[in-house]
């Protein structure tokens, strides 16, 4: 489709990306996978009760390192995705997405919650 009739159908911002997409032109940075992983020494498991604070308290602690690793090379993030695995391999994953591009905390862990 021309680009003036994507212009006016679908605006200046969305149909110019629209008439590059098509073409694959795309300058901008692709970051694929920024995160963090810690290992804990042992499962946080009180017989069959999983231990949520401890849990809640390690989201926090790795909010904040990849926070301050994203904003050391200046990046913000829209989607933030969790993974806890126990070491009977059981897996919670979540993944949320927001509106705006984010580099605050605060955002970051009001969104997640442990599983």
């Amino acid at each position: 489709m021309p680009l003036e009739k994507l212009l006016h159908h679908f605006g200046n911002s969305y149909g110019q990306y629209l008439y590059e997409a098509a073409r694959g032109i795309d300058e901008s940075l692709m970051v694929t996978h920024w995160g963090t992983e810690i290992v804990q020494p042992r499962d946080h498991v009180s017989g069959n009760v999983r231990e949520w604070q401890v849990i809640a308290r390690t989201l926090a602690d790795l909010s904040k390192e990849v926070v301050l690793d994203m904003r050391d090379i200046g990046t913000k993030a829209r989607t933030v995705t969790i993974k806890i695995r126990f070491s009977d391999f059981e897996t919670f994953t979540r993944a949320m997405t927001i509106a705006d591009y984010t580099d605050s905390e605060e955002e970051i862990r009001r969104r997640h919650s442990p599983v």
